[in-house]
């Protein structure tokens, strides 16, 4: 989700300043990679029809389709791919923490932080 998120604020910017109707070959190499990155994803119909979307958007970037496309694509892949993506993350069990501060108070913050994702306290170190 953290490749996707960059990429939909920096597309959804360029429809803001209209560049698709003045450079549409800007659009269309942002997408080109938006598609790239989501097929990396996984392969599931929520995913294909994302793809479809994009792959009809690339077609012809100049056309007032693509506006009204976008505002779907946006909100289709920040609400089912980021935010399905993000609820379903998890510390891997193994995981140790680290931290350097030279605060005392800022790594027991720290400590607490590591404990809050997941990771057991034994696993949670912090020097100063």
């Amino acid at each position: 989700p953290y490749i996707l998120a960059p990429q939909l604020v920096s597309i959804s910017n360029l429809f803001k300043q209209n560049t698709h109707e003045s450079d549409p070959g800007a659009i269309y190499e942002k997408l080109y990679n938006l598609k790239q990155d989501v097929l990396a994803l996984k392969n599931d119909i929520s995913i294909m029809s994302i793809v479809g979307v994009i792959n009809i958007m690339m077609q012809n970037p100049r056309s007032e389709y693509v506006t009204d496309r976008w505002f779907y694509l946006f909100a289709r892949i920040n609400g089912a791919i980021i935010a399905s993506m993000r609820k379903k993350f998890r510390v891997p069990k193994n995981t140790i923490g680290i931290a350097l501060d030279d605060s005392r108070a800022q790594r027991n913050f720290i400590v607490k932080f590591f404990e809050f994702i997941g990771i057991p306290p034994d696993q949670c170190i912090a020097f100063g």
